[in-house]
């Protein structure tokens, strides 16, 4: 037992002080290897805006992205303005600023979804960086894709085409819902996102900025049951109407509301700059909002 010890312990001994012959080597000096970008260098100042309002009516929407373009165009002689109009509400707005705005303002007054594409092919031909892109309303152009994807399915407008549904249930004849959720909604959501808004937000260096109307949701309220699926506009009470899934395309999202003698508008969403998150602002009636 001891012969084994001793054995151990000089060859423990021997390996410890044995010097390693790599290490006395002399190694090859290490030059600095400097890193080669693959992609381009983030330019943390060339992000367009991307930013989504929404309301009820009256409540100074249009007026916001007007006056945000007055603010750019002071800035910039060259701005100009791609003005997608669905409910033709823009020449009214236009009577509070000067007329010389008007010179920089491309309209495309739009009654359908035809009209729609048709003058995004014109914007995306066009439109610069620095530009700015509104879409008044953009829960129109929801509504006009589900129509226009009723025509080109089923061959029946959109009215046409619920009356014969609602029938056939009725009438017991078919026991299927009005609208497929694995077919015709996928469909539909491919018109409005992909064949449309997407093409904006990816495709432009313009800043884009849409408006849309605003449906009631559930708020948290005391005394009663907490909301089960909570999102952004459920402290607010109000979310934007449309596709619900463009609330993920825009940088910000403001929420307008009119009060008896003030305006107010509602950060939901404000990415890049959360002291104005879900923060009330009051606007006097006689100024414009900031957005």
């Amino acid at each position: 037992m001891t012969k084994i010890q001793s054995g151990w312990s000089d060859l423990v001994e021997e390996t410890i002080t044995q010097p390693s012959k790599e290490a006395t080597e002399p190694q090859p000096k290490q030059e600095p290897v400097g890193r080669k970008r693959v992609t381009k260098k983030v330019d943390r100042d060339g992000a367009p805006i991307k930013r989504l309002l929404y309301g009820r009516a009256s409540t100074g929407k249009t007026r916001a992205a007007i006056h945000f373009f007055c603010n750019r165009l002071k800035e910039n002689k060259n701005t100009i303005c791609w003005y997608i109009d669905t409910e033709r509400g823009l020449i009214q707005t236009l009577r509070e600023f000067e007329e010389d705005i008007d010179e920089n303002i491309e309209y495309f007054e739009c009654f359908n979804f035809t009209d729609a594409i048709n003058a995004l092919k014109l914007i995306l031909e066009n439109a610069q960086k620095g530009d700015i892109i509104i879409i008044d309303m953009l829960s129109v152009l929801w509504d006009w894709s589900q129509e226009q994807y009723t025509m080109e399915v089923f061959d029946k407008d959109m009215s046409k085409f619920y009356l014969s549904r609602r029938k056939e249930i009725v009438e017991k004849r078919s026991g299927a819902p009005v609208m497929d959720g694995w077919k015709d909604w996928v469909g539909i959501k491919l018109l409005h996102n992909h064949d449309f808004i997407d093409e904006f937000v990816k495709q432009t260096g313009a800043d884009l900025i849409c408006i849309c109307s605003a449906k009631r949701v559930d708020m948290n309220e005391e005394g009663k049951p907490p909301v089960l699926n909570p999102t952004i506009f459920t402290p607010i009470g109000f979310a934007p109407e449309g596709e619900k899934h463009n609330e993920h395309r825009f940088d910000t999202i403001i929420y307008f509301e009119c009060g008896e003698d003030n305006w107010y508008t509602i950060a939901p969403k404000f990415r890049g700059n959360y002291d104005m998150l879900r923060r009330k602002i009051t606007i006097p009636p006689k100024e414009f909002p900031e957005i």
